[in-house]
């Protein structure tokens, strides 16, 4: 809530089904569903968006992502931007950054990265 409150906005919080009861795209499915009501009703459900933004944390980030990329594959309405905080985004753990510096990361060690 600090991001909504530093830029003066409204923020619709959602909660989404999550794995393993609920197995993928059910996640993704209700990432779409809320901020596409979201940009109709805004985030109180009154009044239309003018500007919508997708923000997620780590796996929230991942789902930000994602659902970027279905509302752009449905020719859905848009994100006008996303905002990402240690989204995981390379799940084969190959990226440069990973194998340059497997000796130094504290949480993901050559055990992971080779």
């Amino acid at each position: 809530m600090w991001v909504a409150q530093a830029m003066r906005c409204a923020v619709l919080l959602i909660e989404y089904r999550l794995a393993p009861e609920h197995p993928f795209p059910a996640a993704l499915e209700d990432a779409v569903a809320a901020f596409r009501w979201m940009r109709e009703h805004g985030p109180d459900g009154r009044v239309v968006a003018r500007r919508a933004f997708l923000l997620g944390d780590s796996a929230g980030g991942g789902l930000a992502l994602a659902t970027l990329l279905a509302l752009r594959e449905r020719k859905a309405c848009h994100a006008d931007a996303a905002v990402t905080f240690s989204a995981w985004t390379d799940l084969t753990n190959s990226g440069a950054s990973m194998i340059e510096n497997r000796n130094y990361s504290r949480l993901f060690g050559v055990e992971l990265t080779g």
